[in-house]
């Protein structure tokens, strides 16, 4: 009998041949730990969806459409939604607001005070107001309402950095402009002195982002960082060949930013230093998606995870910083696999939710405590590469499990398993054991011949399998 070999469930390369011994799936689960040389590492299911108790239960039908932008303010959650339609030149983006207790309202009885334009919903937090831009005249948002400002030029994006707001014109000349500094002056702008233009490049300005000391303006194929001057107001700093493909991709991760890149890569930088995430094994992934210019992304700290997401219009790909691994999510609707189904997010610090905008205008919670997406089953897959070596015949794989409290009897996992790249062998379906069993342990003795190179794949609905731990083949090895 040889040494017993690690089943690695806890890697996802999905441009890689799994020939290569590269795991090419890793559907709906999240790696657990930093990187261990040659050892694997458990893995459980991402986060699900849950109904937010804040959220009324029922809305109107005029009110149920994607929910596309959303900030916190005064513990009030601030949110727009958009139908789509036109009214002249404008999408009716509406906004409405859910209290701390409770409450519900609606915020845009009339279309002068929805957001204007037809671009990306981009919204801006300050002290007493929200700013939100989509390409046109940018609005204020308070307790008491929706205003338009005239301030400033049409925008398409709005930060707010040393007491200023900073939006970028929607134009293709490159220029931000800047407001008075405090905050009874963030709606004045002098559009004949007060602005600077990204001058790296002559491409068009996309995006803007503030940290804490610095602006950063994201051009269609550079970025230039500004710092704050008190003579010159922002003066420019490095300008890496690095644009990016959209506002909606771009959000900020400590003091640095993540954004899809005008080469549709994954990048993750301060300005000064990046680093391609896509490029561990997802740069074809990336580079293929159907529609760029709609995907959004957003960072989330949840439970251990530093989540990294960008959501398109097929799936949500998701980089774990911590155990520098990707998973990629799907909802399971109707016995199919569709696209993961919010379309926005807030980290709510007051009550300790992260809130996920829906498709039909509600409001829901991404947390590790649901083992579900809402009235769907969290169903999940994982693959292993294929385990190349000497000729060897597996006599026994064991895969060990670790649930929840609230577990069903009925709960089962499907073990698959491959010696070529043609079809997997019919799925070997183990129940999970009775209610209250955490620690089950599936032992499987596959038939078959010996062979050199083996895939195994695992998968289950999720409800109750909380983590998968470390998985081993025994094996003999076969000298002929």
């Amino acid at each position: 009998m040889a040494e017993p070999t690690a089943i690695r469930l806890d890697v996802s390369q999905s441009d890689e041949s799994p020939l290569s011994g590269a795991s090419p799936m890793m559907l709906n689960l999240l790696v657990e730990g930093p990187p261990r040389e040659g050892q694997p590492r458990a893995v459980r299911t991402r986060p699900g969806l849950r109904a937010w108790s804040l959220f009324p239960a029922t809305l109107a039908a005029e009110h149920a459409h994607p929910v596309v932008a959303m900030t916190i303010l005064g513990g009030d959650v601030y949110y727009v939604t958009d139908s789509g339609a036109k009214t002249g030149l404008d999408r009716r983006r509406r906004v409405y607001s859910v209290s701390s207790t409770g409450g519900w309202r609606s915020l845009s009885a009339a279309a002068t005070e929805d957001i204007s334009g037809t671009g990306p919903v981009r919204l801006a937090t300050a002290r007493h107001n929200i700013f939100a831009v989509g390409g046109a005249d940018m609005s204020r948002i308070n307790a008491g309402g929706v205003a338009r400002v005239s301030g400033p030029p049409p925008a398409s994006d709005v930060a707010l950095l040393a007491q200023r707001l900073v939006v970028v014109e929607n134009a293709p000349e490159g220029r931000f402009y800047w407001s008075l500094p405090g905050d009874g002056n963030l709606e004045t702008f002098d559009t004949v002195l007060d602005f600077r233009e990204a001058e790296a490049r002559p491409d068009r300005a996309v995006a803007c982002g503030a940290t804490a000391r610095e602006l950063f303006l994201f051009g269609s194929e550079t970025l230039q960082v500004f710092s704050p001057d008190a003579t010159e107001t922002f003066t420019p700093g490095p300008s890496p060949e690095l644009g990016a493909r959209s506002p909606t991709t771009v959000f900020r991760v400590d003091s640095a930013f993540a954004w899809l890149d005008s080469h549709e890569r994954a990048v993750v930088g301060d300005g000064r230093n990046f680093d391609i995430v896509s490029d561990r094994g997802m740069a074809d992934t990336f580079k293929g998606l159907a529609s760029p210019e709609t995907v959004w992304g957003f960072r989330s700290l949840i439970g251990r995870f530093d989540l990294l997401t960008w959501v398109a219009d097929e799936s949500a790909y998701t980089y774990e910083a911590n155990s520098q691994t990707w998973s990629e999510w799907r909802s399971w609707r109707d016995g199919r696999w569709q696209a993961w189904a919010p379309t926005s997010y807030v980290y709510h610090p007051d009550i300790k939710a992260h809130l996920v905008g829906m498709p039909d205008g509600t409001i829901a919670e991404l947390t590790l405590e649901s083992t579900r997406d809402l009235d769907d089953p969290l169903k999940w897959v994982a693959r292993t590469g294929f385990d190349m070596g000497a000729r060897r015949h597996v006599t026994e794989a064991r895969f060990a499990f670790e649930r929840g409290q609230a577990a069903s009897a009925d709960s089962v996992i499907d073990i698959r398993w491959r010696d070529d790249v043609g079809d997997f062998n019919p799925p070997a379906r183990f129940p999970l054991g009775v209610p209250g069993t955490r620690d089950p342990e599936v032992s499987i003795s596959p038939a078959g011949a010996p062979h050199r190179r083996r895939q195994w794949e695992v998968s289950g609905d999720g409800d109750d399998v909380y983590r998968i731990l470390p998985a081993t083949a025994y094996v003999e090895e076969a000298n002929f």
